[in-house]
């Protein structure tokens, strides 16, 4: 069957081990390539006429040394580049324990073991970010009447409603002998904004 312009044109892995844990991809950053310096989950782009099982199990063996049967698919993410164009990747789920530093790279920076947790403060492709979150919640695949995996749709960039939040700080100070003095607060290690640095009282 030919492909439409709907199919997905991307593939990648989202690859867990026994702790929960996901493999991800630290890309490299300042080149003209897709999520430029993001982590992300391994995959890549499908050569003309290939499937896309046969894209994914490639791009896991060229790009890291990774042959891993049993991979299924999960979902598809839908993103829109800058430019309008739609990038549809399917993502096949599977599991593996091994050490990625033991794996030989040959594309991006490294590959790292990450705790879901953590991705808040990593600087994330949202797509992958929107996939595991869904496998959070279910690690089982919803397909259509068609067998087809849901379709994950990612915000456009710079489109709709940008939330806007308001910040309000409390700068008080005293004077004594020794001169003025500011009251300020060590934020806490896990705080979003500015952790373990001293600051005025803040809220928003």
């Amino acid at each position: 069957m030919p492909a439409t312009s709907t199919d997905p044109t991307d593939a990648a892995a989202l690859l867990v081990n026994d702790d929960g844990q996901i493999l991800l991809h630290l890309r490299d950053a300042h080149k003209p390539i897709w999520q430029a310096g993001r982590w992300a989950l391994p995959g890549g782009g499908r050569d003309p006429g290939e499937p896309l099982a046969d894209t994914i199990a490639r791009e896991l063996r060229e790009e890291a040394g990774l042959a891993l049967p049993g991979l299924s698919p999960f979902a598809v993410v839908e993103s829109a580049r800058t430019d309008g164009r739609a990038v549809r990747i399917l993502v096949y789920v599977g599991r593996w324990n091994g050490d990625p530093g033991r794996l030989r790279l040959t594309e991006g920076i490294v590959l790292r073991w990450t705790e879901p947790a953590q991705m808040r403060w990593l600087t994330m492709d949202p797509g992958t970010e929107a996939v595991i979150r869904r496998y959070q919640a279910d690690p089982h695949p919803h397909l259509d009447a068609a067998g087809q995996p849901e379709v994950l749709r990612m915000p456009k960039p710079g489109g709709g409603a940008v939330p806007t939040l308001i910040g309000a700080h409390l700068y008080l100070q005293r004077t004594t002998s020794r001169g003025i003095e500011v009251f300020l607060g060590r934020r806490h290690p896990s705080s979003a904004y500015a952790p373990s640095h001293w600051h005025a009282l803040a809220v928003h």
